[in-house]
């Protein structure tokens, strides 16, 4: 004699299927092929050139406090200093001679805008470990000279 199908996803006398009597009730097994098998067990063993491999692309992207800054623009015009430039890693903080902070986009991209002419036509960025000196273009020193005596004539 013959038994009546169990409603889907359920056993004998209504129950979930669940463990070994969900394997004996008829549903299908999962079926592996052997090439699954062993790719799983090369996975886990690591390739002898597999850490040499890593350690070179730690060293040729840099170390976290390690900041390269490129300057694409310097420029002093009615009265304000803008400059412009990008640091190797994202957010992170840029400083101008000591006084103005600002920090890296996403991309990158820093900007400073400030009603400031550096000493000297030159000013500092600093970002990481890294100090990098700008010559700012459009800028003459005149305004940061004292006014001369008129005895010095």
């Amino acid at each position: 004699m013959q038994r009546p199908p169990a409603a889907p996803g359920r056993g004998c006398g209504g129950k979930p299927r669940t463990g070994t009597s969900a394997r004996r009730s008829g549903l299908p097994r999962r079926i592996r092929h052997p090439s699954y098998e062993s790719s799983i067990s090369r996975a886990n063993t690591m390739s002898p050139f597999r850490l040499p491999a890593i350690a070179c692309t730690f060293l040729l992207t840099g170390v976290p406090g390690h900041a390269e800054i490129t300057i694409t623009e310097s420029d002093y015009a009615a009265g304000v200093l803008v400059v412009r430039g990008q640091t190797s890693q994202s957010h992170q903080q840029v400083i101008l001679d000591g006084r103005y902070n600002t920090d890296t986009d996403s991309g990158r991209q820093f900007v400073f805008r400030v009603r400031y002419l550096p000493p000297g036509c030159t000013a500092d960025i600093r970002a990481g470990g890294e100090t990098r000196q700008v010559d700012i273009t459009n800028c003459s020193d005149a305004g940061n000279e004292a006014p001369k005596s008129p005895s010095a004539r």
